[in-house]
């Protein structure tokens, strides 16, 4: 750490393929925590609802005095209880789980890449590309759910993050092992 804390390693000073990469890893962690609070949002909910999934009573149950009437309902009308979009949590469940994967992966591979030696220009744009298509493909269920339509950007985004990968994994390869752009032979 020691190292990373001196002059000349502040982030603002990174070159920018770094700070592509380093930006589209953030916003997709900024996602995941989104995603997080959504899920809790979703599937718990407010004090009753933590104390009926975590503990299976209700928060009157446990000491805090319920106020106002009650009202008996006869047993097995669920007319009361409300509907919870099971498709939403299914596309939610895919999101959180990949968002942070894909980031992570997404990391790896795009700082193995400029490490290669490529031109800043080139190597960032590669990096963008990759960055955004994986960001654009993990993201599609969600938007494809709110808007009801954008069915072409599943396989779109996914081609995009295929070949853009693929071109990241095989230069890379290529680069290490025939020492491409780095004077050695």
């Amino acid at each position: 750490m020691k190292v990373f804390t001196g002059n000349g390693y502040h982030v603002a000073s990174l070159p920018l393929p770094v700070k592509c990469v380093y930006t589209l890893f953030l916003i997709c962690i900024a996602l995941g925590i989104w995603s997080s609070v959504e899920i809790h949002r979703v599937r718990v909910g407010d004090a009753d609802g933590v104390a009926a999934r975590y503990v299976g009573e209700s928060a009157a149950s446990n000491g805090v005095a319920a106020s106002g009437p009650s009202i008996e309902l006869p047993f097995g009308d669920d007319s009361a209880t409300p509907e919870i979009d099971l498709e939403w949590t299914w596309i939610l469940d895919l999101f959180h789980q990949h968002i942070f994967s894909i980031a992570v992966v997404y990391l790896i591979l795009a700082h193995l890449f400029v490490l290669t030696g490529l031109p800043p220009a080139f190597s960032g744009g590669i990096v963008f590309i990759a960055g955004a298509a994986a960001l654009a493909h993990t993201a599609a269920p969600l938007l494809i759910h709110w808007s009801g339509g954008l069915l072409w950007l599943m396989p779109v985004s996914g081609a995009a993050m295929a070949i853009s990968w693929s071109v990241i994994v095989l230069w890379t390869l290529w680069a290490m092992w025939l020492a491409l752009g780095s004077g050695q032979e």
